[in-house]
């Protein structure tokens, strides 16, 4: 063969061997499919570890495909810890956990040696978490804390609603330190309290219930509870207000905001009744008489005693308030925001 013949032979080896490694390349993108990236929303670590069956920290040692081979970033994996310290539930020295392969698909992102917290799920047989069940050693532990001792002193000045397991309120003095706990399970997603300061209503999410409980001021004690029937509250309507009507929270009103719905819903003596049915709207403020709803062009007053609306015609109104006496109404807008 020719020095001119040899290269030849060469160059044309190379261009194959560059076209083999094109196809290799695309055979196995073809095979592993790339899956959404993973969104996680805030966690509350003390109610995610309420909710959670078990919870540990501890160190990967071992990760390893369910059913090889691997075809997307979904595909289950197990994951092997040991664990350093079980937080929640009995645990042995080591636990395998099944998640998705890739963080990009909420899988676990562990390196081994480096100490993580996981909350973990029991469901079929199997422990199961994700990447929105994972946080720092640090996070964890504390979380498992006993909340602090109150150490405020006088009346509430303001009663702060959320997830705090156990406790869902808590009463603080004028100075921010705590007076109490409002224990119970949810979240409190809204307050209101009670003509005369000795009565708090609260309106709760847990999980798929939706609860309106009454507690006792100062101490937050729970003096009563009830579950909203959920053939008034749509499920894609979320809960944003309630109002206590009277003194003894005889009488409740609760609003739901919904994109195609929104209700407002009485609670008298024990018994639920819809008030009104009307499409979306962002918000309600209630006086003693009138409940505004705020809808993206217009406020809505609906008259308590009649049921009867009237709408008036306004730019968009993002969050409004109702003044002490009843009388005046401000709110925050954006008049030359396109649309409005």
């Amino acid at each position: 063969m020719t020095a001119r013949g040899a290269a030849a032979y060469l160059q044309r080896m190379a261009r194959a061997a560059a076209l083999s490694f094109v196809l290799v390349a695309t055979v196995l993108a073809a095979r592993v499919e790339p899956a959404a990236a993973c969104s996680c929303a805030g966690i509350d670590p003390r109610a995610a570890l309420a909710r959670a069956d078990a919870a540990f920290v501890g160190v990967l040692v071992d990760k390893r495909l369910k059913s090889p081979p691997l075809r997307s970033t979904a595909d289950a994996a197990v994951y092997t810890f040991r664990v350093e310290t079980a937080i929640k539930g009995r645990l042995p020295a080591r636990i395998e956990v099944e998640s998705a392969e890739s963080g990009a698909s909420c899988g676990l992102e562990a390196e081994p040696g480096v100490p993580i917290g996981l909350f973990l799920d029991r469901r079929g047989g199997v422990w199961r978490s994700s990447l929105c069940l994972q946080i720092s050693p640090a996070e964890l532990r504390r979380a498992a804390r006993p909340l602090p001792a109150p150490a405020g002193s006088g009346r509430p000045a303001v009663v702060v609603g959320g997830s705090f397991a156990p406790a869902r309120t808590i009463a603080l003095d004028r100075n921010g330190r705590t007076l109490a706990y409002g224990l119970g399970r949810g979240e409190s997603v809204a307050l209101s309290v009670c003509p005369g300061g000795r009565q708090l209503a609260e309106l709760v999410r847990d999980e798929q219930r939706l609860l309106v409980a009454v507690r006792a001021l100062p101490r937050l004690r729970r003096v009563g509870e009830t579950a909203v029937p959920r053939s008034l509250v749509p499920r894609t309507a979320y809960p944003t207000a309630i109002s206590c009507r009277d003194a003894n929270a005889s009488e409740l009103l609760i609003f739901a905001a919904g994109e195609a719905r929104s209700v407002v819903v009485r609670l008298r003596h024990g018994r639920f009744e819809a008030v009104h049915r009307g499409g979306r709207a962002l918000g309600a403020a209630v006086g003693s008489r009138y409940a505004y709803l705020n809808t993206p062009r217009s406020l809505e007053r609906l008259d308590l005693r009649t049921r009867r609306a009237a709408i008036a015609r306004v730019p968009r109104v993002d969050g409004f308030a109702l003044s002490p006496d009843g009388r005046r109404l401000a709110g925050i807008t954006d008049a030359a925001r396109p649309g409005s």
